[in-house]
């Protein structure tokens, strides 16, 4: 079992835990200040929480910018605090995107993949170039569901351009984003299990918020188990952005996943 979490998880935590800041804004004080020495303390944060697998969303990665002195530390950050790198969430690609870039840089941090929304604009000419660079760097890129108006979302969608580019292109389902656009989200995760390079687990309140995996409206026992039984072999990863510090529930979230894990079940 790999057990993960995105630090997306912490995007409100220069903003003083306060989701009512726009995403936006509250990425860019990440840009503005945040130093790998801030990461390093934040992975540390992670390791207490009992998680092996971290998923680096660029906010607290560097934004592309750090250089190569910055990169050795995160990664001695890493090694120190004895976590694997799962993969560098780049937030998505578009065509305008700098695809060469963005993996580079994810090379050079040793991230196995990258994960985040593809746009369906010019969508053969970018996926073309997104899978060139993931041959070209040895990686492969998640396509993470961001709703069907913008962003390649649809199961056949993902599938058919997985199967065009095999070993390149996978699915990274995000359950939350699915169940919040009214997906029969256990239907949609079993079409996806076979090309499922890496997940966000992430739950859903009476609110339409995240919240804690397994306190939520999702069946994520059931949805867990299907990934478990198909023999997915990537990291469990927990996504939880929402109102105040998440740390007490993204406890809870690695032992509800770890329950499920070696019984299975449904419900």
């Amino acid at each position: 079992m790999k057990l993960g979490v995105i630090t997306a998880c912490w995007v409100y935590k220069l903003s003083n835990w306060d989701a009512s800041t726009p995403w936006g804004a509250a990425q860019d004080r990440f840009e503005e200040s945040w130093t790998p020495s801030d990461l390093d303390s934040l992975l540390a944060h992670i390791k207490s929480l009992s998680f092996d697998y971290v998923e680096l969303w660029r906010a607290t990665g560097g934004f592309e910018r750090w250089d190569d002195a910055q990169l050795a530390a995160v990664k001695q950050s890493f090694a120190r605090h004895s976590l694997t790198l799962a993969s560098y969430c780049v937030g998505g690609i578009s065509p305008d995107t700098d695809i060469e870039a963005a993996y580079q840089y994810a090379h050079k941090l040793g991230a196995p993949m990258c994960t985040g929304y593809l746009s369906n604009e010019n969508l053969e000419a970018t996926s073309a170039r997104l899978a060139r660079a993931c041959e070209r760097y040895g990686m492969s890129y998640g396509i993470e569901n961001h709703g069907p108006q913008h962003t390649v979302d649809s199961p056949d969608d993902i599938l058919a351009l997985a199967a065009r580019y095999p070993g390149l292109l996978g699915a990274c389902p995000d359950t939350g984003i699915y169940y919040n656009n009214r997906a029969e989200v256990v239907k949609v995760v079993d079409a996806l299990k076979g090309i499922t390079i890496h997940t966000h687990l992430k739950d859903i309140d009476s609110t339409g918020h995240s919240c804690g995996v397994g306190e939520g409206l999702l069946p994520m026992r059931e949805i867990i188990t299907v990934l478990r039984d198909a023999g997915y072999a990537g990291v469990y990863s927990v996504e939880r952005e929402a109102q105040g510090d998440p740390a007490s529930l993204l406890r809870h979230s690695a032992d509800f996943i770890r329950s499920v894990l070696p019984y299975g079940g449904t419900g």
